[in-house]
């Protein structure tokens, strides 16, 4: 990203993001039971992968960005390069040469929708804008883990991810066997769709990360 604002991220994030929700909400109607309840519970499927794809993006591009530097937060501050990048643009290796002895393959990379992996790669790189980034992506309101397991379970449907996906979901009603489509268009506290609120909690936190 050129020189300008961080915000560009979570804005494009959370367009995305609305817009997945979009297709969501559109397999929502009267007609839903009767005319292609299959076709319907499929594309939720897709838009919980989707919206954890977009969400995953967005972790990497938010440290790559930082780490590159030259960009302002939503609050005006300039971010620096990172130190490790003094002789290069590439994100990726310095990152692999914090490894002491070198034990990740050339084509190893964080598991970027876990914030636990994305907060020590930024801390590796030594981001300068490390303490918002850790408080956003660290945080304990954060859903992106009921997302990444929920996506992991309509991935690959097994007794293993069916288990952790209950796990993860279990405040919201899960029990085995697991109807993950049926928590999908339930309400959450909040009164909106669980689907919803996640899109519009990790909006906020993707907002949140740019200060």
């Amino acid at each position: 990203m050129a020189t300008g604002e961080l915000q560009r991220l979570s804005n494009d994030f959370v367009l995305r993001a609305q817009r997945i929700h979009a297709s969501f909400q559109a397999t929502d109607h009267p007609q839903t039971a009767t005319c292609c309840p299959t076709t319907h519970k499929h594309t939720r499927a897709l838009c919980v992968i989707e919206l954890h794809n977009t969400w995953t993006q967005y972790c990497r591009d938010l440290v790559f960005t930082s780490a590159l530097g030259g960009v302002r937060t939503r609050s005006g501050i300039l971010i620096s390069k990172s130190p490790l990048l003094v002789a290069s643009n590439d994100v990726m290796n310095a990152l692999r040469v914090t490894y002491r002895p070198r034990t990740k393959p050339s084509y190893w990379e964080p598991r970027w929708s876990i914030a636990t992996e994305t907060i020590d790669a930024a801390t590796r790189l030594r981001i300068a804008n490390l303490s918002n980034v850790n408080a956003a992506l660290g945080s304990v309101t954060s859903t992106a883990e009921e997302i990444r397991h929920a996506r992991n379970y309509l991935s690959h449907r097994k007794g293993d991810t069916a288990l952790k996906a209950i796990k993860a979901l279990s405040m919201h009603g899960a029990t085995s066997p697991l109807d993950i489509d049926a928590l999908l268009t339930s309400y959450v506290v909040s009164g909106v769709m669980l689907f919803e609120y996640w899109v519009t909690n990790l909006s906020l936190i993707s907002i949140a990360a740019c200060d």
